[in-house]
């Protein structure tokens, strides 16, 4: 009898740890859905950026209040964007599923993304213009720092040949 006490105790022990840690895994896995709904992609990562641009500029808590609007106003547009991007891609390689395949609309779905990536990188710029605009004149000399280094995180953008910092697209 002493020993179907413990193991019913073993087992009801067991049975308390197994819906513990399934409990735990599902409020885990609800609570990570809950924060994607309502939110971009880049929410979280991006609104560590403007933290950082925010802590090294010395924004005033109303400039901070002002870019959380650029902010969020800027990946809404680029979200819809890049989904622009995927659908043409999508269609694209669509194209194939054709006897023979259909190059021509494939062009033009290719030639459609590219408007779509021109389109985010004039976003890109935009954005941070009124970043720029928002700024001080001590803050505005900072952000041209900051934007120096950024820069230089993509070098294969810019041509530092000769002393010009002036950017060439590569097929120019």
């Amino acid at each position: 009898m002493n020993q179907r006490k413990i193991t019913n105790m073993l087992l009801l022990a067991l049975l308390v740890f197994n819906i513990g840690f399934i409990g735990s895994w599902w409020y885990g896995h609800m609570k990570a859905h809950r924060m994607m709904e309502g939110h971009d992609i880049f929410t979280h990562h991006e609104s560590k950026g403007a933290a950082f641009m925010a802590r090294e500029l010395g924004f005033s808590d109303e400039q901070k209040t002002k870019l959380e609007e650029l902010r969020k106003a800027h990946f809404e547009k680029i979200e819809k964007l890049s989904d622009g991007v995927a659908r043409c891609e999508k269609m694209m390689m669509g194209t194939l599923t054709a006897n023979p395949a259909d190059s021509a609309k494939a062009n033009i779905y290719a030639d459609s993304v590219g408007m779509y990536k021109a389109s985010i990188q004039k976003e890109i710029f935009a954005h941070f213009n009124s970043v720029k605009k928002m700024c001080t004149p001590e803050q505005q000399s900072k952000f041209e720092k900051l934007a120096e280094e950024m820069t230089k995180e993509f070098p294969h953008h810019w041509d530092m040949h000769h002393g010009s910092a002036e950017m060439h697209h590569d097929s120019m």
